[in-house]
């Protein structure tokens, strides 16, 4: 009698077939651990470009946000000239909104654009003949009518830029989450 005899026939089956069943097994594990290996690696590509266009995203906002916050400053100041100032805060807007165009969509742009309207009207605020206080007695003007006047400028405009930087923030919110980025 043989060492094969003695036992079942399922196990005789299963010493015949066994290691080819090992061999399949193995194969399928494998391409399940291939297929898992390749979409975390797509995940991880698409995070990182989500990643990505978050940051760059990101610093164009803080540029246009960092301008609002300089214009109403610029018009303020008396030295350097505040229309010279406004017309370099106005080229950086003019590039920050360039590259804005091309990252967000036009419901961001539309905002941009009222933004650099009144940065432009900050230009003629600036421009203005009583605005240069170089001629005039700095304490008589800022005790007359035309101070008053152009005091009450400044500020209707900061309020109307405070209200667009508020619009511009609600509206590049959403592109400016990692995990919701559109």
């Amino acid at each position: 009698m043989g060492a094969n005899e003695e036992l079942p026939a399922w196990a005789i089956w299963l010493q015949a077939i066994g290691p080819t069943m090992a061999g399949i097994i193995i194969a399928l594990v494998a391409t399940v651990v291939g297929i898992v290996a390749y979409s975390q690696c797509k995940a991880a590509q698409h995070n990182r470009l989500r990643l990505g266009l978050f940051h760059v995203r990101y610093k164009v906002y803080e540029e246009l946000m960092r301008i609002v916050m300089d214009l109403p400053n610029a018009l303020r100041q008396s030295k350097p000239d505040p229309a010279v100032v406004l017309i370099e805060k106005i080229d950086r807007l003019r590039y920050a909104a360039v590259r804005a165009d091309m990252l967000f969509a036009s419901d961001v742009t539309q905002h941009i654009r009222k933004i650099e309207d009144l940065a432009f009207q900050a230009r003629k605020i600036a421009a203005d003949p009583i605005y240069r206080k170089a001629d005039i007695d700095v304490d008589e003007f800022y005790g007359s009518d035309e101070f008053a006047k152009w005091d009450s400028t400044v500020g209707a405009f900061t309020v109307e830029l405070d209200r667009a930087s508020r619009e511009l923030s609600a509206a590049t919110k959403p592109y400016l989450y990692i995990t919701g980025a559109k």
